[in-house]
């Protein structure tokens, strides 16, 4: 919170009186940040960017294809600038690749999707920098499963391997304001998937710093 009032940089020794971290309610000077983040956003990640898989592969290629349709739904000139910002800010950006499904459960789009910092509570990777096992919390009012309106937090959780010896997957469990998640529990989990399940061996988020 305090990272991103510096660079808002609306009312900023108010906010930060209010909030305890500074001494006393006082003007603004000079606050060097937003143009400092602003700078990244506007010569980080840009010019014509294209897939690396689109440009390798032949026209025909079925994950050529793939990858194409993934960038051309995510929007990603509009995203990019965000991913700056937050990296700018915060230090850390997580993408995630989603679906959006359809009453059969069939994916109807895949995505991107900006995965803000703060709602990622561990994350745990390899010597390469790819991820292992990552927790994501999100804030909601309606369940994304049963579609009950409820003040409750969504937790994400991904592993390769489950400490249980599950087969790795991914698990969403509901739990309410005040409680706590025990992760082991596999009958806690609201819903339960597998990789084999999802046709892929790894998880779909990226990290970068």
């Amino acid at each position: 919170d305090r990272r991103w009032a510096y660079y808002l940089n609306d009312d900023l020794y108010g906010r930060l009186y209010r909030a305890g971290l500074a001494a006393a309610d006082m003007p603004v000077t000079f606050n060097p940040i937003p143009a400092v983040v602003d700078f990244y956003g506007a010569t980080v990640l840009g010019g014509d960017m294209r897939p690396q898989a689109v440009a390798e592969e032949a026209d025909d290629d079925a994950l050529g294809a793939a990858v194409a349709l993934l960038w051309q739904w995510s929007n990603f000139d509009l995203l990019r600038r965000d991913v700056v910002v937050t990296a700018a800010v915060l230090q850390d950006v997580f993408l995630k690749v989603a679906e959006r499904t359809a009453d059969d459960a069939l994916p109807t789009a895949v995505y991107m999707q900006d995965i803000p910092p703060q709602s990622v509570r561990w994350w745990e990777v390899d010597e390469r920098g790819y991820l292992t096992a990552i927790r994501i919390d999100t804030e909601r009012l309606e369940s994304v499963f049963s579609g009950v309106s409820r003040r409750h937090t969504l937790v994400e959780v991904w592993r390769k391997v489950w400490p249980d010896g599950q087969p790795g997957g991914a698990r969403w469990y509901e739990i309410g304001p005040g409680q706590m998640l025990s992760e082991e529990r596999l009958d806690s989990a609201a819903r339960v998937v597998t990789f084999d399940e999802l046709g892929y061996d790894f998880i779909p988020v990226v990290w970068g710093r």
